[in-house]
């Protein structure tokens, strides 16, 4: 499902405002070690805002002293450590709010990935689905703050292009659990692209988090 004009005009504008006060909240997601090696691209510089609950599961009013529900797409262990409490920013709670009223979801998790120039970008992909509530959508926005449109592209598994969408400022798609599944999305490379564009990712995230069978046990530093 795709929508124009996604947000009301104050929304928008409150939230162009709270992307450039919280841009320099971003870091790189690095990939877990694989064969004791992993990608130092940047993965594309971002924050990610959630939920943290309490031992009777209630979310927290503030801070992260709690549970948080974890989306896992192979990432190393310590970035899990950088995600905020979505009810400390006001702003970005009344966004969350604002996607779940005009989707009739429940998204309890938002990526905000913010792209600069050209080499920002992300491959081909399927999203993680492992820790999604089942049969749950992603839900992107994408934010155009300067610059022109960058190329969102839908595929099948030959490669072949099935979409390409140039998102506009306050442009919105609804991508469906089946259709993650069978399609892939991603982001073009562009290099000759400068400017200021975020996607706002919001998804479903179960209360569990599946382990390897013999999983080898990792500290994370705080």
């Amino acid at each position: 499902q795709r929508w124009q004009d996604f947000l009301p005009p104050e929304m928008l504008k409150n939230v162009h405002e709270f992307i450039r006060q919280q841009q320099d909240h971003r870091q790189p997601y690095y990939a877990a070690a694989v064969m004791g090696k992993y990608s130092t691209r940047d993965n594309v510089p971002k924050f990610v805002l959630k939920y943290f609950y309490d031992a009777n599961g209630e979310p927290l009013a503030s801070g992260t002293d709690g549970v948080q529900r974890i989306y896992d797409w192979g990432q190393t262990e310590e970035t899990h450590t950088y995600a905020r409490n979505i009810n400390d920013l006001p702003v970005a709670k009344a966004l969350l709010d604002c996607i779940n009223k005009q989707t009739g979801q429940q998204h309890n998790n938002l990526y905000v990935i913010y792209y600069f120039d050209g080499d920002h970008y992300i491959n081909q992909h399927h999203d993680k689905d492992k820790t999604f509530v089942d049969g749950t959508p992603f839900f992107l926005l994408n934010l155009l703050l300067e610059g022109n449109p960058r190329v969102f592209q839908f595929s099948k598994k030959s490669g072949t292009t099935l979409k390409a969408i140039a998102l506009k400022d306050n442009e919105a798609l609804e991508v469906s659990a089946a259709a993650n599944k069978k399609y892939k999305h991603g982001l073009k490379v562009n290099k000759s692209w400068k400017g200021f564009r975020v996607s706002i990712v919001a998804r479903t995230i179960n209360e569990s988090l599946l382990a390897k069978p013999a999983a080898e046990e990792r500290k994370v530093e705080y």
